[in-house]
């Protein structure tokens, strides 16, 4: 068996792409789920029934499908309604399949080869604490039939899994995870102290687990944000230097939104003449790199992982 634990090393890697989707990743927004909208209430005799309360009709006028024209690609749709089932779905809108589980779900849901569905879901002892939308804990595999054949639970005081897993060819699951780092590691690490009193950082980390059992699982990879860091505040750190010479490292003390602030700044004749100390960064090399998602980050983990 592989050792429990295989970290990032391999200089065949392209690690500079990669930690640019980790930190992209921990910095989202956080958004809260919705209930999809309910049909509008039909219209009553208002002379032979009481006046009901309005209900907001659904964008477009109605529930279901609002476009499906030929070019539309032939298939079945699969979405996961932030509850416990998962649907699959013709063009027309017509269900064709359903999975149910006892465990809620916010991520994402996907449909595997063999017709099984693989889904995050949410593990209700978790610790609470963690900030961001779509919480995890728990990794499940249904079969076509709805057999639950792997119900796994992976979180720790310090790791949460959120928003998206896949399962990878050799079988093995891939998680992106939230890590707790509390203000005294945080500030060891460069952090500035005024950023993170009372408070804690979530950088990310990409896990690989291997099924060995119906509710068991052995970690045989992953890779953290947390040990790629740089800062140019401290020079009695170890990792102080130059954040503009090292693109494949993650700024400690990079807050996102600050990035709104420069952009007004720089509108000024001042802003200008200090824009390379402002952003951090070369006279030709942009201020912020990001992708658009958590599914952007687990693409690019399994596409960098390393096979040991």
């Amino acid at each position: 068996m592989r050792s429990s634990i295989h970290w990032f090393a391999n200089t065949r890697t392209r690690v500079t792409m990669f930690a640019a989707v980790a930190m992209a990743v921990a910095i989202l927004d956080l958004t809260a789920n919705a209930d999809p909208a309910q049909d509008a209430a039909k219209k009553d005799d208002a002379k032979s029934e009481p006046p009901k309360k309005a209900v907001s009709p659904a964008p477009g006028g109605k529930l279901g499908v609002q476009v499906n024209e030929p070019r539309a690609l032939p298939g079945y749709n699969l979405i996961n309604p932030s509850g416990r089932k998962a649907y699959l779905f013709d063009n027309e809108g017509r269900v064709v399949h359903t999975w149910t589980s006892e465990h809620p779900s916010s991520a994402a849901v996907h449909l595997l080869e063999n017709g099984n569905l693989f889904r995050p879901a949410e593990a209700v002892n978790r610790k609470p604490g963690f900030q961001g939308p779509a919480a995890a804990g728990r990794i499940q595999e249904f079969d076509w039939d709805g057999k639950l054949i792997w119900d796994f639970e992976y979180h720790s005081e310090k790791r949460l899994p959120h928003h998206d897993a896949i399962k990878l060819p050799n079988g093995n699951a891939l998680l992106i995870c939230w890590e707790w780092i509390d203000e005294k590691e945080a500030v060891a690490q460069g952090r500035r102290p005024d950023t993170v009193k009372d408070s804690h950082l979530q950088p990310d980390c990409l896990v690989e687990i291997k099924p060995t059992g119906q509710k068991t699982g052995d970690i045989v990879w992953e890779w953290r944000s947390w040990d790629h860091l740089i800062q140019d505040l401290d020079k009695t750190k170890a990792n102080y230097g130059n954040v503009s010479d090292h693109p494949e490292l993650f700024d400690v003390n990079y807050i996102h939104g600050e990035e709104d602030m420069v952009a007004k700044l720089m509108q000024t004749k001042d802003g200008i003449a200090k824009e390379p100390r402002l952003v951090g960064r070369g006279e030709n090399e942009p201020a912020v790199h990001r992708v658009a998602s958590c599914r952007d980050a687990i693409d690019l983990g399994q596409e960098l992982r390393v096979d040991v």
